[in-house]
């Protein structure tokens, strides 16, 4: 049976009073020395009274946009939640709703600024190019196109030269999820800022083959292997790790690896500090085959972990969409050494191209 979760909305009318202050008293002062009564403040340059008006503007009207759509968006989409109902996979609305086909993308962008690094979210619901829709149900054949999730894997610097107009070496992409959804086109779920969508999550394929079914280091009496199967979306096998005495080795684990967007990632899918062996199935996916309708505004910006982890899903995880765009794809069996050179064994991941999962009922309401 399919699940609902809305992610939470805060109505904000507070903070948006708060914005809306601030930003009077930002662009009062950049106003003030054109009055001839600024006091210190006539000696202010033209460029810095533009730019407190300027900035005190946007904050003001941003402050404003809050407080007055933010509880408008909350109400509604509380009262959207109470009325609707499961029935198998399929999602029943309280009432036939105008939709139009989109995608949800949440980001979580890393950027450096004077020394200092800073976590940004960014949320956005955007409009394809599909005809509008009336319904009072969905279903996930209703949902076309593909899902991506990049979350929790760990990352560093890839490339020098990066293309900076392009890409952005100091504001890689450090999470990123994209689905496919529809937004509900009536008043009170979209307003002159703020819109509200029906995104859809299903598990994502992990469209990757393997070269070789073994990767083996050793380094005197200390090894590993590590025996590999990729099916049914995901990799799975077992790691196995024994080191003699007196050894360096402080361990064994296997890791993917690939860049995307100028960025190098790695996901660690098995890991053993002790000899033995481990079992494992990455990536680890608690939604299973079960898809989820996932409720969002653009009301506040939301990472992917914000809309992932109540379905459980906190990663490392690489799926779907996204292995079209990562680069160099490698899956490799690492010997931790302690003071010495770890010894590796790597192989080439195969993307092999996935099919786009394709809508398939335009049906109206129910009669």
């Amino acid at each position: 049976m399919a699940r609902v979760y809305m992610v939470p909305v805060k109505a904000g009318r507070l903070l948006g009073i708060v914005a809306l202050l601030l930003g009077v008293s930002f662009a009062s002062i950049g106003v003030i020395p054109f009055t001839g009564r600024a006091g210190a403040l006539s000696s202010m340059p033209m460029l810095g009274r533009i730019l407190f008006i300027a900035i005190g503007l946007i904050g003001a009207l941003a402050g404003y946009f809050r407080a007055r759509y933010g509880p408008m968006m909350k109400k509604a989409l509380d009262w959207f939640k109470v009325g609707l109902t499961v029935e198998g996979d399929k999602l029943v609305l309280p009432r036939p709703f105008r939709l139009k086909p989109g995608r949800l993308e949440a980001l979580l962008e890393r950027e450096t600024r004077s020394g200092r690094t800073y976590y940004e979210s960014e949320l956005s619901i955007i409009e394809e190019e599909k005809p509008e829709i009336t319904k009072d149900f969905l279903e996930p054949n209703d949902f076309p196109g593909n899902e991506s999730v990049l979350v929790n894997v760990g990352w560093s610097y890839a490339r020098v030269g990066v293309d900076p107009v392009t890409i952005g070496p100091t504001k890689p992409i450090v999470e990123r999820v994209n689905l496919p959804c529809y937004i509900i086109r009536e008043e009170g779920y979209k307003t002159p800022v703020y819109e509200a969508c029906i995104a859809l999550l299903r598990k994502p394929a992990l469209p990757v083959a393997l070269k070789r079914s073994t990767l083996e280091v050793a380094e005197g009496r200390d090894m590993a292997r590590a025996s590999l199967e990729a099916s049914n979306g995901s990799i799975r096998g077992r790691l196995d790790f024994y080191k003699g005495p007196e050894s360096k080795s402080r361990g064994a684990r296997l890791e993917i690896t690939g860049e995307y967007r100028g960025v190098s990632y790695t996901a660690r899918i098995a890991e053993l500090r002790e000899p033995g062996s481990l079992d494992f199935t990455w990536p680890k996916w608690p939604v299973m085959e079960e898809p989820v309708y996932i409720i969002v505004s653009d009301v506040e910006a939301c990472s992917p972990s914000r809309i992932l982890k109540p379905l459980g899903i906190t990663g490392p995880v690489i799926l779907g969409e996204i292995w079209k765009s990562i680069e160099n794809p490698r899956i490799r069996l690492v010997l931790d050494r302690a003071m010495a050179r770890d010894i590796v064994d790597e192989e080439e991941l195969i993307v092999i191209p996935e099919p786009a999962r394709m809508g398939t009922s335009q049906e109206g309401p129910r009669s």
